[in-house]
């Protein structure tokens, strides 16, 4: 039973076809009905021209919204273009007393720069003569002390000389300036 509805189903939604052949291809192309059937709407005579009357009403709304917006949208274009008028007189006005400005600002901004190089060249000047000055400081404490140190030194050596008993081999030492290997002074020893 449910096959045969199913068949009477599908010959309802069968339509009439056509085949159009042309020279490039073949189409099958659906007839559309004639009749189509739409839901139709029966209203009272009343309920019609109240209908009419408040679709009448809404129209004359809208229409005055409409009106309305584009008003707005007038002032609003007007004042835009008024603000961009009074801007650009500004505009003139600043492009002028900017290039004075900044004529200004560039001069007084150099004249910093170059006191900032000028102090800095003399706080740089002032810190090599301070090096110098420790440099020539260390140099000659360094010379003191080394002449401190050989003085020390050489009166030590005094006082070791003093000391010392007086040896054939140191006074031919001394007289010379030539030290004797240890061979020599035996020769040296034996000689006297």
């Amino acid at each position: 039973m449910l096959e045969q509805m199913g068949k009477k189903k599908r010959k309802k939604q069968q339509r009439e076809m056509i085949r159009l052949i042309s020279n490039n291809y073949i189409r099958d192309m659906i007839i559309p009905r004639q009749h189509v059937e739409r839901p139709a709407i029966t209203l009272d005579c009343a309920e019609y021209e109240r209908i009419k009357e408040n679709s009448r009403n809404m129209a004359e709304k809208l229409k005055a919204e409409g009106e309305r917006l584009v008003k707005e949208q007038e002032q609003k274009l007007s004042g835009v273009a008024e603000r961009k008028k009074h801007l650009q007189k500004c505009q003139i006005k600043t492009d002028y007393d900017l290039g004075d400005v900044s004529e200004n600002k560039a001069s007084s901004i150099l004249a910093e720069a170059n006191q900032r190089i000028f102090e800095r060249d003399m706080e740089i000047k002032i810190f090599n003569e301070l090096i110098e000055d420790a440099k020539s400081h260390a140099t000659h404490d360094l010379q003191v002390k080394e002449k401190h140190t050989i003085e020390q030194h050489n009166v030590a050596e005094d006082k070791l000389n003093r000391l010392q008993p007086f040896t054939p081999h140191a006074g031919i030492e001394h007289l010379s300036g030539i030290s004797l290997t240890t061979s020599d002074e035996i020769r040296l020893s034996n000689n006297f």
